[in-house]
């Protein structure tokens, strides 16, 4: 195996040795998939970790249907799964359209939103005084729209230094000069990081979130904000944000800068209970968590093994972030083996 395969690194959770059940990011760039220069790729060496009987669960990071680039990858997926027959491919999707469109391809496909496993441990009620009137977490990105904020006096933006930031950032600044950047400029070397604690002390700082793209993942900032109390103004959009949505305490709006101020002063005015909206949201997650659970425990009984979904979930749920885990090729095989 060369070292570049040997040290590609993804994000993944460990969740059962017997069957080995490994689940992992994918995007459509190069996060959970790469093809190497000896002509092999990542899910050809992971079928050889989790070996006959394994399971490789995939979580798409960006809406797959009509996505020529999805397609590329799901015809990847099904050759390295031509090639190991014994190691099944299954795919948790954001959306019920999604299920549906793999279904239909001959893929092994549920219905599993990756904010099921974002952390309510961290991202909770935390008594603050709103400094925001919306506050946008997103990459700087053109996707992520920022200009339809436009309409918000008061909003603060939270970002990753990753994305667009020479181009798109001054963008956005000429877009909305009267927002508050958080993290500063990586372009002057005033960039600063926020761990999750601090997102989530931003966040409880602010009476609304916004999610305005009109085409990406679930975006696990959406899923953010409930479990932090604060309602939600969304774009109409694709990819799964909103299956945890609630028009009691969330409101899809047109792309409209007007509309989507509308709906924030609308939540200003006539504020939701933040523990509602957080108890509604855990009461969803809950119920795709036994979902989850009842698959995993089912593997498992088929493979001979005493079924351990609850536990599996436990640990997985034990990180910092969500359930991901970052490590290399090699470091799963070992995690794998110990």
């Amino acid at each position: 195996m060369s070292d570049e395969s040997e040290n590609f690194g993804l994000q993944y959770a460990k969740i059962s040795s017997q069957p080995r059940i490994l689940a992992m990011g994918m995007d459509i760039g190069q996060t959970g998939y790469r093809k190497f220069s000896d002509g092999t790729d990542s899910l050809q060496h992971l079928s050889e970790v989790v070996g006959a009987r394994g399971h490789i669960i995939i979580n798409p990071w960006w809406s797959i249907v009509g996505s020529d680039l999805w397609n590329e990858r799901l015809s990847a997926i099904k050759s390295v799964g031509e090639q190991y027959p014994e190691t099944q491919f299954h795919v948790f999707c954001n959306a019920t359209e999604e299920v549906d469109y793999l279904l239909a391809r001959g893929f092994r496909a549920m219905l599993m939103n990756h904010n099921t496993f974002a952390n309510e441990r961290i991202f909770r009620i935390i008594p603050q005084q709103k400094a925001f009137d919306a506050i946008y977490v997103a990459k700087m990105e053109s996707f992520k729209r920022h200009e339809l904020a436009r309409k918000i006096p008061n909003l603060a933006l939270l970002y990753s230094r990753f994305g667009d930031v020479k181009n798109y950032l001054p963008k956005v600044r000429s877009f909305l000069p009267n927002a508050t950047f958080l993290n500063g400029d990586p372009n002057d070397g005033s960039y600063r990081t926020f761990d999750s604690e601090a997102v989530a002390q931003h966040i409880n700082k602010s009476r609304v979130g916004l999610c305005l793209s009109r085409i990406e993942g679930a975006m696990y900032a959406s899923i953010e904000y409930l479990l932090c109390g604060i309602p939600v103004v969304s774009t109409r959009s694709k990819g799964g944000r909103d299956l945890f949505f609630d028009d009691r305490y969330c409101a899809v709006v047109d792309d409209d800068p007007d509309a989507i101020s509308a709906a924030v002063n609308g939540f200003i005015s006539n504020p939701p209970d933040p523990v509602f909206v957080r108890d509604q949201t855990l009461g969803k997650i809950t119920a795709a968590r036994t979902q989850f659970i009842e698959f995993i425990s089912r593997l498992q009984i088929a493979d001979g093994a005493a079924p351990s979904g609850k536990e599996a979930l436990d640990h997985m749920m034990s990180g910092r972030w969500s359930c991901w885990t970052f490590g290399t090729i090699s470091q799963i095989r070992k995690a794998f083996e110990t």
